[in-house]
């Protein structure tokens, strides 16, 4: 897990440099998250549809990889959600993955992934992802309960937001 959490914070460290703040910014404000919670809620089994590149174990399970046709087959199979893993060095991903998904798709969208920075909430946000996933044991308490505030509260963070709360 450590290996996969330093490879994450390296891989955050590259997307932030190439990021322009202001539209970034206007990105994040400008969407508005879907009902995660909201499509598990119902009379029968609700499914989280998943997809990812490889895993270390497995490796690679598709060689032709293409989320938007992924999302769109896991939208007519019946998905309530889906979940796109997004952690390039060990998963093959890239946040421009829920950016497909989401241009084919209107099911809400989880970014999965080894988040450790506010920065990459609200780029989940931009991309279009309804929710992210915090794995408690990439994050340590105070990460926890910062991350777990700004969801809660329904706050847009920024990539400033990672300044004001340190």
């Amino acid at each position: 897990m450590a290996r996969l959490v330093i490879e994450a914070r390296q891989d955050l460290q590259r997307r932030r440099a190439l990021v322009g703040q202001d539209q970034f910014e206007r990105t994040v404000a400008s969407y508005t998250p879907k009902d995660f919670a909201g499509a598990l809620r119902g009379p029968r089994l609700m499914v989280i549809a998943e997809m990812k590149q490889r895993t270390p174990t497995m490796g690679v399970l598709a060689e032709d990889y293409r989320p938007a046709d992924l999302a769109h087959a896991y939208t007519e199979g019946g998905a309530a959600a889906i979940s796109v893993l997004t952690q390039m060095a060990s998963f093959g991903g890239r946040p421009e993955h829920v950016m497909a998904a989401r241009a084919a798709t209107t099911l809400p969208i989880l970014r999965k992934d080894f988040v450790t920075d506010p920065f990459e909430i609200a780029e989940a946000r931009a991309a279009g992802a309804d929710a992210v996933l915090l794995i408690v044991a990439a994050l340590e308490r105070p990460q926890l309960s910062r991350h777990w505030w700004k969801s809660m509260t329904n706050q847009r963070p920024t990539p400033r937001s990672r300044l004001e709360r340190r």
